[in-house]
């Protein structure tokens, strides 16, 4: 009777180290595969962070750039021709101060005048490289008139305005 058992018993253990085996691989399997997610997502949270610093690093050098030309600008039209010079777009792309690093800051588009809105509107579009992995955030700019009496009090102190975050 002990050999017909022995048969059995083996085939037991088999099975049952089969499925312990299989469970110990999906739960690697899983953990592995979370693990992962987590990183992923680390990494986004990462760029997203350093892109709106960038951005925020831009919009001290936006303000600097326009206190300067609100302060020498004689008239209306001096302070729109301030921005048709690529030193305005040029001081306002530098970042090398602070310390995030892979960020590219370009302006996508054109800087306009819109005389019937009193104001200056352009975009910001910041993009950062981490390896692989790419952030972009896009915000629009509008820069009020100083020189605009229909300005309210609040409107003449923050003359600079960041709207219509994207990010991609």
């Amino acid at each position: 009777m002990l050999r017909k058992s022995k048969g059995s018993i083996l085939v037991t253990t088999v099975i049952i180290f089969s499925i312990v085996i299989i469970l110990a691989m999906t739960s690697i399997g899983v953990s592995y595969n979370n693990l992962s997610i987590f990183n992923l997502d680390y990494k986004d949270e990462t760029l997203k962070q350093h892109s709106y610093g960038a951005m925020e690093v831009v919009h001290s050098n936006i303000l600097r750039e326009v206190n300067l030309i609100k302060e020498y600008a004689i008239d209306e039209d001096d302070f729109y021709t301030s921005f048709s010079g690529l030193s305005f777009i040029n001081n306002i792309k530098d970042i090398s101060k602070c310390k995030i690093k892979n960020v590219i800051v370009s302006i996508p588009s054109r800087i306009s005048i819109n005389k019937e809105e009193k104001s200056v509107d352009f975009e910001i579009l910041i993009t950062i490289k981490d390896g692989s992995y790419t952030k972009k955030l896009k915000s629009k700019v509008k820069i009020l008139n100083p020189f605009n009496e229909d300005l309210s009090i609040d409107d003449k102190t923050d003359i600079v305005k960041l709207y219509n975050y994207k990010e991609s």
